[in-house]
């Protein structure tokens, strides 16, 4: 595993298990995870953050694992963000409704709102991509742009829906079992510790 992702796959699965053990029940911590999966997955890049934990509050999960979870979204995983989000959208929607997906909003907008937003378009994906593949997309049109740009979102947010549903099946047997061992753990503590404070047995 890369140096640099196995730290944070730890520094996630002490923080998990901490909040586990302090603050959440192991269906609320996986709903938690999987709501920032959820988020993080999502196009919405540089706003995760506010928006995972606006909506953790909202449905008073845990705002610590939903963020870490989102996390997971940024270096160095947005490869395979980007990737699954590409191969997802080239799954669900083909190019063709990508593109009359693109007319109808040149058609609802007024030109300059048009032009605005293609030309955040091409400041956003400043962020994501390498530069061989902006030189590719600055040197072509901007409908064949704007077209993969519409498959990629479609398939972002199909890529995080699935992604929050695989997170919650995985994450909450697992937390269930871990959570289940910890109590009886403690029990066991407990029952030793009765013990040694009654003392042994009456002849």
């Amino acid at each position: 595993m890369p140096l640099r992702i196995k730290p944070v796959l730890v520094k996630l699965k002490t923080a998990t298990l901490h909040e586990l053990h302090a603050n959440s029940s192991p269906l609320r911590a996986a709903l938690s995870l999987a709501l920032g999966i959820l988020v993080g997955f999502c196009p919405l890049y540089g706003l995760h953050t506010p928006i995972v934990i606006a909506l953790a509050f909202l449905f008073r999960l845990n705002r610590v694992l939903a963020v870490l979870a989102a996390s997971t979204t940024v270096l160095p995983f947005v490869p395979f963000w980007l990737a699954g989000g590409i191969f997802t959208g080239r799954l669900v929607v083909s190019l063709e409704t990508a593109r009359r997906l693109v007319n109808d909003l040149r058609n609802f907008l007024p030109d300059s709102t048009f032009d605005h937003i293609v030309n955040s378009l091409f400041r956003l994906t400043k962020h994501f991509f390498t530069p061989g593949m902006i030189h590719r997309v600055v040197h072509g049109t901007h409908e064949k742009y704007l077209d993969e740009f519409v498959q990629w979102v479609i398939g972002c947010s199909v890529f995080a829906m699935a992604s929050s549903v695989v997170t919650f099946a995985v994450s909450f047997p697992l937390l269930t079992g871990l959570h289940n061992r910890r109590l009886k753990r403690l029990a066991a503590h407990a029952k030793t510790e009765g013990m040694r404070t009654a003392g042994p047995p009456a002849p």
